[in-house]
């Protein structure tokens, strides 16, 4: 799981200009967090990451940040020239290569004529790896595989992700390789899907839905419906198996799994690729492309699946559940004595859900692209988060953080085995709401392969520890509230 930051963060960028920023000495830049001596106040940021290398000091996660929050303010072009500049004096940092790849990364979507900033993105990509595989490490795999894949740089993508399976080879980054390889339309991206589901075969439902896409793209059908379990409560597995079945003329079975993803779909609509010209079956599926009512609350779920995807993607479904309620704990109480200083202002609840997870210096899994603008379609999120994004927004999904669990609504009987409701389990489920919450204060956790500090020692945090929750055996996070 990915490691939520925490600061005691009082003001932004304030009485600064950018301009005024990007003409200052390399100097400064170097020992500048958000602050500068012509700043009109005093700033007091305490920006931690738990993920930084050896080799990166407090200056070089200052100077991250700084880009981090020029990204998440739609400053792009001058995000470029921060990482770039800071890069002259600190060319050994993970952080600022993967942050400048991002940049271009996200440049490059917009501008596609521009193949030097898709170039320039593999260069920063790769080199953020590599730096990653000195320290025992394997970080930025799914950019990596988008990037390199659509560079066109089989070789290297093949290279890169051998020596990152050879430091960890968990089922993510066979998934990631598999990826990569479907974008260079590469037929050995069908072993590689295989050998990532064998690796995790229980519970593994976006290696089964990635493979699935593959196999109805393949045009094998039937090998989608033996592949996808008919009783999973994955709503984007059930529209797959529908347009398997449709696709062979099982008209009625189509429509079965269809109506178990009509309600999600306005969530998360459908890839465009899967809609059937003249069905009938699909009516009432939202696709990419059509237009919503409201949108803000839809774009604020697929940010909150971003950020799972970001900080939790290779946890069970109880740890990506419990790093959702951690976002939705914040938007409804707020900061409890300052510790983390949580921002969860805005006149609607999907403008709280934006401030929390965008609010720098906590979510470093967090896509600044979906921060400056939440229609964008450059984050990554998959169907597992995408289902947990959903049960947690909903109250559906009980809040694991809780000794024995917390559900808004009261637990789903029916749905919990024996009669045990047991949180981290994943087929367990509440009746909902989106008003509830539990825990006491400003949630936030810190990642450890070790045991959980009694209390997380840092800036006036004096907070609880509730243990690890939904741990999977690697490094599980430590979940802490104030009293």
């Amino acid at each position: 799981m990915r490691t939520i930051l925490f600061s005691k963060l009082t003001v932004g960028f304030v009485g600064i200009t950018v301009l005024a920023l990007l003409l200052a000495t390399v100097n400064l830049y170097q020992t500048s967090a958000l602050s500068s001596p012509t700043s009109a106040k005093s700033i007091d940021t305490n920006y931690t990451l738990e993920d930084r290398d050896p080799n990166e000091t407090n200056e070089i996660i200052q100077i991250y940040w700084n880009g981090i929050i020029l990204m998440r303010e739609n400053n792009w072009d001058n995000a470029k020239s921060w990482f770039e500049i800071n890069l002259l004096s600190y060319p050994d940092s993970r952080h600022l290569h993967e942050g400048l790849a991002e940049v271009l990364w996200y440049l490059a979507n917009n501008k596609p004529t521009d193949t030097s900033l898709l170039e320039s993105a593999s260069g920063e990509i790769i080199r953020a790896v590599t730096i990653g595989f000195d320290f025992g490490k394997v970080r930025h795999t799914w950019l990596l595989a988008q990037i390199l894949g659509r560079s066109g740089n089989t070789n290297t993508l093949d290279n890169i992700f051998k020596q990152a399976l050879l430091i960890d080879p968990a089922y993510t980054t066979y998934l990631h390789y598999a990826f990569g390889l479907t974008i260079l339309n590469d037929s050995r991206a069908e072993v590689i899907y295989k050998q990532a589901i064998e690796l995790q075969p229980e519970g593994n439902v976006d290696g089964l839905a990635s493979y699935g896409e593959w196999l109805l793209d393949h045009h094998r059908y039937s090998e989608v419906i033996v592949l996808l379990p008919k009783d999973a409560h994955i709503e984007y597995l059930h529209f797959l198996r529908g347009v398997a079945f449709e696709q062979l003329k099982l008209i009625d079975d189509a429509k079965s799994e269809y109506a178990q993803f009509i309600e999600f779909s306005m969530i998360f609509p459908a890839p465009i690729q899967y809609r059937i010209k003249g069905s009938i079956a699909q009516t009432g599926i939202h696709f990419e492309g059509d237009l919503f009512i409201n949108v803000t609350e839809i774009q604020a779920r697929v940010g909150l699946s971003t950020l799972i995807y970001g900080e939790a993607s290779g946890e069970s479904t109880g740890g990506q559940r419990a790093e959702g309620w951690v976002v939705r704990n914040r938007v409804l109480r707020g900061s409890v004595g300052g510790c983390p200083y949580v921002e969860n202002g805005g006149a609607t609840l999907a403008d709280k859900y934006k401030s929390v997870m965008c609010q720098s210096g906590q979510f470093d899994g967090m896509c600044s692209a979906w921060c400056s603008n939440p229609a964008t379609t450059s984050c990554p999120h998959s169907t597992t988060t995408d289902h947990n994004a959903s049960d947690v927004w909903y109250g559906y999904a009980p809040d694991p953080v809780k000794s024995g669990g917390y559900c808004p609504g009261g637990y789903k009987i029916s749905t919990c085995p024996d009669g045990i409701c047991e949180p981290c389990n994943g087929v367990v489920h509440c009746w909902g709401g989106t008003t509830g919450y539990s825990t006491q204060g400003g949630l936030f956790n810190y990642g450890t392969p070790g045991s959980c500090p009694l209390q997380f020692i840092g800036p006036n945090c004096p907070p609880t520890c509730r243990g690890k929750v939904c741990g999977n055996g690697g490094s599980d996070n430590c979940f802490y509230t104030n009293p």
